[in-house]
């Protein structure tokens, strides 16, 4: 008998912008290579439609997926849009996203997932990480970096970035350091356990850049260390409930099929629980 899952697909359109003061120097594109600028001339924003065209072709291939049809297993996919603060609510004038309203939004996140088997979530800039970390249970991310710094109770700014948002997360309640494990992070300190590998996580975070550069990836710095099999074979032995998939956005076709076989993965998982 044919198993049948429900799977809901969201946007977080996170991005960072070059500040006014950089945008004569740099073209910046949502889809493709971004500007080499320093981090503190890069502002956090909400980039309405930004996810757009990653989410559709995610509809597309998931509603009739051949791998999931082969394992007998149909997806019922649910496109709830884009989960996000008003633009006007975040300007050029602050570095980082405001935290209480990020907070917000991520209970809000997490409300609007309720009742679904598997959620995915697509994701520029990985800030929009703290929303996804609305979702409740164990997270396993997959990043280069850190996100994070070895005291996040009092490093608190009120301001959200993609160098800090799991502070921002532990220090809000979200996540205790102890619910998170870092795979393939290279920099930065870390609040939390890194290992090789997990046996057990609820929501898996990845950032594309936590690939090796060889697997063709559009990301910003290129120097992580991991194949996609390694995020494939997680999901295969945990078991998530949802898979956040952030810069994905911002790339390009083998972005896209990649967050279709995660997507795939994630709802064979749900399958099988």
């Amino acid at each position: 008998m044919k198993k049948t899952v429900r799977l809901a697909i969201v946007g977080i359109p996170v991005i960072s912008r070059p500040t006014q003061a950089w945008r004569e120097r740099a073209t910046f594109k949502v889809r493709g290579e971004k500007p080499k600028v320093s981090k503190d001339k890069l502002f956090e924003c909400f980039s309405p439609r930004a996810t757009d065209w990653l989410r559709r072709e995610l509809v597309s291939c998931l509603k009739e997926s051949p791998a999931l049809l082969q394992r007998d297993i149909a997806a019922e996919v649910t496109d709830l849009g884009e989960v996000m603060l008003e633009p006007e609510e975040t300007f050029e004038g602050r570095f980082g996203l405001n935290e209480e309203e990020l907070v917000g939004l991520a209970h809000e996140f997490a409300t609007a997932c309720k009742g679904f088997d598997a959620v995915f979530a697509a994701g520029g800039d990985h800030a929009g990480g703290l929303v996804f970390y609305g979702l409740p249970g164990r997270v396993a991310r997959f990043d280069q970096h850190s996100d994070a710094c070895g005291e996040p109770l009092s490093c608190g700014t009120g301001e959200v970035s993609r160098n800090n948002y799991v502070c921002a997360a532990i220090r809000n309640g979200l996540k205790a350091a102890e619910e998170i494990t870092g795979l393939g992070v290279r920099e930065g300190e870390a609040p939390y356990a890194l290992e090789q590998s997990v046996n057990s996580a609820d929501l898996i975070d990845v950032d594309i850049d936590v690939f090796d550069e060889k697997h063709g990836f559009t990301a910003e710095y290129n120097k992580g260390r991991l194949s996609p099999d390694d995020v494939v074979g997680t999901i295969r032995k945990c078991r998530p409930r949802a898979v956040g998939f952030f810069e994905a956005a911002k790339g390009d076709f083998r972005a896209a099929g990649l967050a279709v076989q995660l997507a795939e993965e994630l709802v064979a998982a749900a399958a099988r629980r």
